[in-house]
């Protein structure tokens, strides 16, 4: 039996329990990383927070994003289906008075309808197949308050990164990108629930100077995939 048939199925809470967050260490401190800083950078000017707004945080791991809403918004909620990735949390933020977490399936959100402002989804979608992102987007659109906003950040599947790290070319394979979709893929299946698009676009890589060259290629008309690195989509209830 090869190393991947023994591997555990990316879709279990067992596969992120035990390998996808076993080096939290090392995860967290990406933080300060350019790559971290990037990524926050991109989901804050995607998913546009404000003072008076409950947000949650879907698919939290490390709790990036509770991080640095909790003080600009009244209340932040993360929720990710990773037990062991809950407790690191916990533990590492502490109690503040505006911050819970939830371990939970992004397709059963233990959450009332109508309750949320905002949602962030920042590299989530790529770990779902087809019909557990169904089930997530009806129940973030279930959970929203009128006129709340989705805001999806996810890898595009045709970027040079992707396809290299499919191939183990120079970058190692991630076994857990087992959902990624182009733009148009994704935007029909959150339109598909009742969602309207407010906004998509393409974000280039956080790499120097290769970040410069994607900024310019990513509009190609062909060739523009192979330097669209992230997919961002706006969405509203």
């Amino acid at each position: 039996m090869t190393d991947e048939n023994r591997r555990l199925k990316p879709d279990s809470r067992e596969y992120y329990d035990r390998e996808y967050y076993s080096n939290l260490s090392y995860k967290l401190g990406k933080i300060g990383h350019s790559f971290m800083s990037n990524r926050i950078r991109n989901v804050l000017d995607l998913a546009r927070v404000r003072p008076g707004d409950v947000v949650l945080d879907l698919g939290c791991g490390i709790g990036t994003f509770v991080r640095v809403t909790y003080d600009q918004v009244q209340a932040v909620i993360g929720l990710d289906f990773s037990l062991e990735i809950i407790r690191f949390c916990q533990q590492e933020l502490g109690p503040i008075s505006n911050v819970s977490f939830l371990v939970a399936d992004a397709k059963q959100i233990p959450l009332k309808e109508n309750t949320i402002d905002r949602i962030i989804s920042a590299d989530l979608v790529e770990h779902l197949p087809d019909d557990v992102l169904k089930g997530m987007l009806q129940e973030c659109f279930r959970v929203l308050k009128p006129k709340g906003e989705l805001a999806i950040y996810t890898p595009a599947p045709l970027h040079l990164f992707e396809l290299m790290s499919k191939h183990n070319l120079i970058l190692k394979r991630d076994y857990s990108h087992i959902g990624l979709r182009n733009m148009g893929i994704l935007c029909n299946h959150i339109e598909a629930v009742g969602f309207t698009i407010i906004k998509k676009y393409h974000r280039p890589s956080h790499v120097p100077v290769f970040r410069m060259l994607e900024s310019v290629l990513l509009y190609l008309p062909l060739l523009g995939v192979l330097f669209r690195r992230r997919n961002c989509v706006l969405a509203r209830k």
